[in-house]
């Protein structure tokens, strides 16, 4: 029994030897070729944008499957929340403290997740938070002015292909008083949605 298996190791290694390509070895594996700039989207100034994009343009073709009736609807939906104080106040608890950061520049940098562009994050952020005893508190006040209602009529213009600006009367705004608010809404390649302008002018 002993005899047998180092017969037995021999022939398998014989079998091993007679398997092996003959054929040169395979040609190293090379990168996959890029299909655009890192960062870079339509209609996106410097490459700054959504996150989770396609690089193969996937998530462009589902912004782009989209009719330009379910884009308005679903940009009226994300100004009516953005624009609302919920819209932009992070998890806090009962005294206004802020959870899990430590920063303003935290909470501008948590705006911007939300879908603020980087000028209405810090805006925000100045307009609505404070560092005060070693954490970040919810400043309790009124919201900004130019909260967009859904439920009222619109002008909704296209600027380009992926950007729309819309503008809305608020007459019967007893708060800050009456004034048209402008917006400026852009459509990311992953569908999402991006507020880059939300200014208002008294009438």
């Amino acid at each position: 029994m002993q005899k047998a298996i180092p017969i037995f190791v021999a022939a398998a290694m014989m079998l091993t030897a007679c398997s092996a390509p003959a054929d040169d070895p395979a040609p190293p594996s090379t990168p996959p070729p890029k299909t655009s700039e890192p960062g870079q989207q339509p209609g996106s100034p410097g490459g700054s944008g959504g996150s989770g994009t396609d690089p193969n343009g996937g998530t462009e073709e589902k912004a782009g499957e989209k009719s330009e009736e379910q884009i308005q609807k679903e940009i009226r939906e994300k100004l009516a929340r953005m624009t609302h104080p919920k819209g932009y106040s992070l998890p806090h608890d009962g005294s206004g403290r802020v959870e899990d950061v430590e920063t303003l520049d935290e909470v501008a940098e948590l705006l911007r997740k939300k879908g603020y562009a980087p000028d209405i994050a810090r805006t925000l952020t100045e307009e609505f938070y404070e560092a005060k005893n070693g954490a970040i508190q919810l400043i309790p006040r009124d919201g900004y002015p130019g909260v967009f209602d859904a439920d009222k009529p619109a002008a909704f213009f296209k600027k380009n292909k992926w950007t729309w600006t819309v503008e809305q009367d608020h007459k019967d705004d007893m708060l800050h008083g009456p004034h048209v608010a402008t917006y400026e809404v852009e459509v990311l390649r992953d569908g999402s949605y991006r507020l880059n302008v939300w200014r208002t002018k008294p009438v």
